[in-house]
């Protein structure tokens, strides 16, 4: 009696074990076909960031050969986001900013250049504010700028770029520096690429915007807007979730097929990201810039700089025409001659020389002649 007993559970527990085989074979064959279909209609796996044809695929492969296959990439304390929320340089000899640029100075405010006080002279005083380009990336030795080339003009400068910043930056930059430096112009260098985002990224005292590696600036925080605790946090989410380089099946699932990506994006649908096509948070950092500027007797000319991409170039031009009370002065002679082999979207010094020229030339007609 109980062997027949045992008998049917040993049967049952087969029929069970096969329904479970069964269905568990119907679900995969569905996510394998469900797969195949996102696949062939362009959707892409989480870890893969960019479209077929960006100029940027190229940074992105090397980023993930040196993650996973070459060794570990190295982060460098080289810029931080300080208790008022500005991202800035740390004071001395900087080795490791990762640009091309290699070794410069950092004035004890965090910035390039001249320090950051008043300075009684009969030059004309131009207060730059701006990302990348204005810090002098690619130029090659970086006195090569466009800011150090307006300085050797015959003007007094002080030079407001840091990698990686935006418009938000820019406006504390001004509120901050504009009072005390009480500058004859405050130029504005607006990209016109990145700092045109359709959404704003929180600008929080003490978490960095980017964080300096030996493979260049990595983003300080996530696809939602969180940010990373440290370099280390930032370096594990790149080799997961944009290089899909993991050793847990799981995760396997999650980064490197389009059905986990959906999966991965239930669980995290909360985005500090707020979306602005109108781009009404890049006016209001300007208009915060031209009233400091306004109460501190300094001029504000906002200076356009052009993207080397000629598509978003007209797309972004026509973004900023289409700011209430806004003016600009925007070179319209620059090609790609004048800009780093792709990846790199950066003047090279022909560049760095013919935005100077422009800006120079805008400066004597706007009444600030040189002083040499």
């Amino acid at each position: 009696m109980a062997i027949s007993s045992d008998f049917r559970r040993g049967d049952k527990m087969k029929k069970i074990f096969k329904v479970v085989g069964i269905n568990l074979l119907v679900l995969l064959s569905l996510l394998l076909l469900l797969e195949i279909v996102l696949r062939a209609t362009g959707s892409k796996p989480v870890f893969q960031p960019v479209r077929n044809g960006d100029p940027q695929k190229s940074r992105w492969d090397a980023m993930c050969r040196k993650l996973c296959r070459d060794g570990k990439i190295t982060v460098t304390a080289s810029f931080f986001t300080d208790e008022r929320g500005i991202f800035r340089g740390v004071p001395g000899p900087a080795a490791g900013d990762g640009l091309p640029s290699g070794k410069t100075r950092i004035n004890s405010s965090g910035f390039r250049g001249n320090e950051f006080a008043f300075t009684d002279t009969p030059r004309t005083k131009v207060f730059f504010i701006g990302d990348s380009f204005t810090w002098g990336a690619a130029a090659d030795p970086i006195d090569e700028s466009f800011p150090d080339r307006v300085a050797r003009a015959g003007y007094h400068v002080y030079n407001g770029g840091i990698p990686g910043t935006d418009p938000q930056q820019y406006a504390r930059l001004a509120e901050i520096y504009v009072p005390v430096l009480k500058p004859d112009v405050t130029a504005v260098c607006l990209y016109l690429g990145n700092d045109l985002r359709s959404y704003v990224v929180p600008l929080l005292a003490n978490r960095n915007l980017h964080f300096t590696t030996s493979a260049g600036f990595l983003r300080g925080y996530d696809d939602q807007g969180n940010y990373f605790a440290s370099g280390e946090q930032a370096l594990a989410y790149l080799k997961k979730r944009k290089c899909g380089c993991t050793d847990n099946p799981l995760e396997d699932f999650l980064y490197k097929t389009v059905v986990g990506k959906a999966v991965h994006g239930i669980f995290h649908m909360r985005n500090r990201l707020r979306p602005d096509p109108e781009r009404k948070w890049v006016v209001e950092c300007l208009e915060r810039i031209d009233r400091v500027c306004r109460a501190n007797g300094s001029r504000f000319l906002l200076f356009l700089v052009p993207n080397k991409e000629a598509k978003k170039n007209r797309r972004n031009l026509a973004l900023v025409a289409s700011f209430p009370g806004i003016g600009y002065h925007y070179p319209p002679d620059f090609i790609r001659a004048d800009y780093r082999p792709d990846p790199d979207n950066h003047f090279n010094n022909r560049g760095h020389g013919k935005f100077a020229a422009f800006i120079l030339d805008i400066l004597k007609t706007e009444g600030y002649p040189p002083l040499r």
